[in-house]
């Protein structure tokens, strides 16, 4: 990335200190997301990476809750 190098920097942290004192609930509010997920991430992964999310097969197995996959948190 080429940036400007003659922008000011001074007094630069985080660029996010308007949001430190919100709630995890009160920033997914402000995402505008009140499901709490991301949309178009995926939810579950394969631990042992053996299965194709985009098949038919794979999309059961990740709907299965018997079977060995974990939660994606974000």
């Amino acid at each position: 990335l080429d940036f400007d190098p003659t922008l000011p920097v001074e007094g630069w942290q985080e660029g996010v200190e308007d949001l430190n004192n919100l709630s995890e609930d009160q920033l997914w509010e402000r995402l505008g997301l009140p499901e709490r997920k991301l949309p178009f991430f995926q939810e579950w992964t394969d631990l042992d990476c053996m299965i194709d999310p985009w098949s038919e097969t794979g999309q059961r197995w990740f709907d299965d809750d018997t079977q060995g996959h974990k939660h994606l948190n974000p």
